[in-house]
């Protein structure tokens, strides 16, 4: 017995029923749309695997449901109709034909119902001395934001939906380093779809809902290819301290982010620290919406990666990239969001830029009330490279590799002291009542940089410090971090 392939026979399937419904149905008392949708879907349980969909015989008018049965791993074609209540309908194996037609089997069917119950679960029966099996109905998820998979393929899958058929797709597909557009749609509980190559060839794929226990992500499949996507971005705020966005730089050089949920934090520091400056009045801020921040100072690879030069006076790959203006710092923000576009996995909802000031100190203290963010007021030794306003300090005068010093409770290094870093606001005075998230002064002359550097004393790198200096200042001892937003322009 020829055993027909599940990826291949889903394409030809609906053919596949017009052939053999007039036969077997009917035309008399189709199912209302309201009970279509009942049936129209997935349904699973641990080894059955049902996908249905409505669909009608051009020729006869004749409707009725098609789909496939996977039980243990095997396909079955179905063919059903609806009868007091419940679909009733006869399965099989089925197999090619010389003549491109599909038969079962040897002939051979089986007959089977399928009711939904009033638990909200169905039943399924087949034959008469087959144990019954409960099946659950997978809801398909409505797809609008960017998927990553897991797998080491570099697959990723940007998903947009036509306004005018919210089951129709249109998108890009980043596999195996290229960056192929495809159009799709919704089908038997399924997303069905083509990718279309540049020498015109296509490969056909699905996107379906991963019904392993405990797994909110999808399964994509293209010939022998299988790999899970995962949803780092839109659908839910981001959980702090999970590395929760890799950007891919280039074969050798990433990019990782930590998503930051929305909340409320005490902005600037209370009167009686040590080393206060007169521009820090506390205040209460929350920010509205979560975003992503750079796990640690962007490094001379990184910039290199993207940019194509390195302008940093102490040299070293992984130590952080300086001697960049506000303007250099945003182009790279800039050419990052536009690379990451072009390649389909960036959708416009989000962009890469700078922190703002509120985004970065919140950041920066995770949670923290205290002059730095490892809970204490002078232990600067644990999280900073500070300096002497020169050559002094634990730094020697030099900016360090990062990661080297002890982390956040949300995982972010060097928050404190190495370099300092461009946020997006202009210079101003902080407000004594309470601000929603707030982007700095309307205009100025001076952006603001905050953390401290190599350079200063240590009272400079505190969570509440502030500086600010012109953008087109370039310094050895500033540098930037990138920020993960919804989209100012989307």
């Amino acid at each position: 017995m020829k055993k027909i392939n599940y990826k291949k026979y889903m394409t030809g399937l609906l053919a596949a029923a017009f052939c053999y419904a007039g036969a077997m149905f009917a035309a008399d008392n189709p199912f209302e749309s309201a009970e279509n949708e009942i049936y129209n879907g997935r349904f699973t349980s641990e080894k059955v695997d049902l996908r249905l969909e409505q669909s009608e015989n051009k020729e006869t008018g004749d409707r009725f449901f098609v789909g496939d049965l996977r039980i243990n791993g095997i396909s079955h074609l179905v063919l059903a109709r609806g009868a007091n209540g419940a679909l009733i309908g006869t399965m099989g194996e089925i197999e090619n034909q010389a003549d491109g037609k599909k038969e079962f089997s040897n002939g051979a069917s089986f007959r089977f119902m399928f009711q939904k119950q009033e638990n909200g679960k169905y039943l399924l029966q087949i034959g008469e001395n087959e144990a019954s099996q409960v099946l659950t109905k997978q809801t398909f998820p409505k797809l609008e934001t960017f998927y990553r998979g897991k797998g080491n393929t570099n697959l990723y899958v940007a998903l947009y939906p036509k306004a005018d058929d919210p089951r129709v797709y249109t998108g890009a597909v980043g596999f195996k380093g290229k960056s192929i557009p495809f159009t799709s749609a919704v089908s038997a509980g399924v997303l069905q779809g083509a990718m279309s190559f540049s020498d015109k060839t296509t490969n056909s794929f699905i996107i379906e809902s991963n019904t392993e226990s405990n797994k909110n992500s999808l399964v994509f499949i293209t010939g022998a290819f299988k790999d899970e996507l995962v949803i780092p971005t839109g659908g839910k705020e981001p959980t702090e301290g999970t590395k929760s966005w890799t950007v891919e730089l280039n074969d050798k050089v990433s990019l990782n982010m930590i998503g930051v949920k929305k909340g409320t934090f005490m902005m600037g520091s209370p009167a009686n620290e040590v080393g206060r400056e007169s521009d820090e009045t506390q205040h209460k801020v929350t920010l509205t919406k979560g975003f992503w921040l750079g796990e640690c100072e962007v490094t001379q690879e990184q910039y290199e990666a993207v940019m194509g030069t390195n302008p940093s006076h102490f040299k070293g790959g992984n130590l952080p990239v300086e001697q960049v203006s506000y303007e250099d710092a945003l182009a790279f923000c800039r050419r990052l969001t536009e690379k990451e576009r072009a390649a389909g996995r960036l959708s416009n909802q989000y962009e890469y830029t700078l922190p703002t000031e509120a985004q970065w100190e919140y950041a920066c203290r995770a949670g923290t009330t205290t002059a730095l963010n490892n809970g204490t007021d002078n232990n600067f030794d644990e999280v900073a490279w500070y300096g002497s306003n020169g050559s002094g300090g634990n730094a020697g005068g030099v900016t360090h590799p990062v990661r080297d010093k002890k982390p956040n409770a949300w995982g972010f290094y060097d928050m404190h002291g190495n370099v300092w870093e461009w946020c997006l606001d202009w210079y101003g005075a902080y407000p004594t009542t309470a601000e929603t998230d707030p982007t700095g002064a309307s205009t100025g002359s001076g952006r603001v940089i905050r953390g401290g550097s190599w350079w200063n004393v240590p009272s400079c790198c505190r969570s509440a410090d502030r500086l600010n200096i012109a953008p087109g200042d370039r310094n050895s001892n500033v540098g930037f971090r990138v920020c993960l937003s919804y989209s100012s322009n989307p």
